[in-house]
């Protein structure tokens, strides 16, 4: 089945109901929703930001209330922005639009005279765009039944690249993600073992193996042989949406306080408390039981807690992601020329409750998707906010 990415635009604080009501069922459908729950705030280069996002879209649902929203310095709203380049990309448009604007209450309306004039005008142009598939709701419960419908008639009518799913990774190497790492997505192999073991070589011909019996053993096995002097860590780089765990659990922060007294670089990108990525990850991970998924504690939290640390380890970084991330990564970077660097990925599905039985790779430094992930890191990491920018904006 493919999965499609999908753009939810709209203001904000007045849509919020309407906006949880259409993100719940792209989910249920078992696509990919993306919007402003991802964002700290609108300006110009979070908009480049998601201008990128938006080259990567499949399908585009703007929901239209009594609001204009937040205007650029052209006096052009972020949201008729996002409209404009979504079209403009040819990306498949549905429009929400409610049926009787003016009976919303006034706190969700515009009262400005020019702001109502501009709404109107984007109004005209969206319903009478030929691009546009428009529906009308008048209350979230509508909404929420016209989605569905509208979303698979949209995807039956116009296809999309979507996600393609690789079965396994078994002549892959034709595959090369970084031409368009959209067409690649990664599925449960049956016959893949559920450890796994590298074999880091050393200078006298010998050969550690390293099983995967549980993240924390790992890390200390690698940091080990790194003081042992027969492999030499690099750099370390970790990002996962559970992230506030390796600020609060014990065990985690003594791999942390291995890597600050080894001084070795280290990143960590989490992502930060947002009810639509939790939802996002919720969903791929829950079954039809509705099993209860572990808790983690919250990001601030765990940020708070290694504010108190942070000055003693310096060469550990902590960004924030405001684009949920999909799946765990851990990128053990060798410069010793002895042995091969790794990058571990756990890939999280649907229906999948046991957080140990997702489907596990480690890729090493000769591999294709070694690089592809490299890239994705530096590239999520570049749009990220440092954690005190993220507690000013958010708290």
């Amino acid at each position: 089945m493919k999965r499609y990415q999908i753009f939810i635009s709209s203001t904000y604080t007045d849509l919020k109901l309407e906006r949880e009501a259409v993100l719940q069922n792209v989910l249920k459908l078992q696509h990919i929703p993306i919007g402003m729950e991802y964002f700290v705030s609108a300006n110009e280069e979070q908009f480049n930001y998601i201008k990128r996002l938006l080259n990567e879209t499949d399908y585009y649902i703007i929901i239209i209330g009594n609001r204009y929203g937040s205007v650029a310095a052209d006096g052009i709203s972020y949201t008729e922005k996002e409209f404009d380049y979504a079209v403009n990309l040819g990306i498949p448009v549905i429009a929400c639009i409610h049926s009787n604007p003016d009976s919303l209450p006034i706190n969700r309306c515009d009262t400005d005279p020019i702001a109502k004039k501009k709404l109107k005008k984007f109004r005209n142009k969206i319903m009478n765009h030929r691009m546009v598939s428009c529906l009308d709701w008048n209350n979230p419960e509508a909404l929420s039944t016209e989605i569905v419908v509208a979303l698979v008639n949209t995807i039956e009518r116009y296809p999309r690249p979507g996600w393609e799913r690789v079965i396994s990774y078994e002549n892959s190497d034709s595959l090369n993600p970084r031409n368009d790492s959209r067409e690649v997505e990664f599925q449960t192999d049956e016959n893949f073992p559920e450890e796994f073991i590298l074999l880091p070589e050393h200078e006298n011909g010998k050969t550690a193996h390293i099983e995967w019996e549980s993240t924390p053993n790992f890390f200390h096995k690698y940091l080990d042989l790194h003081r042992e002097g027969k492999i030499t860590i690099g750099e370390v780089s970790l990002s996962f949406f559970n992230g506030s765990r390796w600020l609060t659990d014990n065990e985690r922060i003594s791999i942390l306080n291995e890597i600050c007294e080894e001084n070795i670089p280290c990143r960590i990108l989490i992502n930060g408390e947002s009810e639509s990525i939790q939802a996002v990850h919720q969903n791929m991970m829950k079954n039809e039981q509705n099993t209860i998924l572990p808790e983690y504690p919250p990001v601030s939290q765990g940020i708070k807690l290694w504010n108190r640390r942070r000055i003693k380890c310096s060469n550990i970084k902590i960004r924030i992601s405001l684009f949920p991330l999909l799946h765990s990564y851990y990128h053990i970077k060798l410069t010793d020329n002895k042995s091969k660097s790794a990058i571990r990925v756990a890939f999280y599905r649907y229906g999948n409750v046991d957080l140990n039985s997702c489907y596990m790779k480690i890729f090493d430094g000769e591999t294709k998707f070694y690089e592809s992930y490299c890239e994705e890191f530096k590239f999520l990491w570049r749009r990220a906010i440092d954690i005190d920018k993220y507690l000013k904006n958010k708290y």
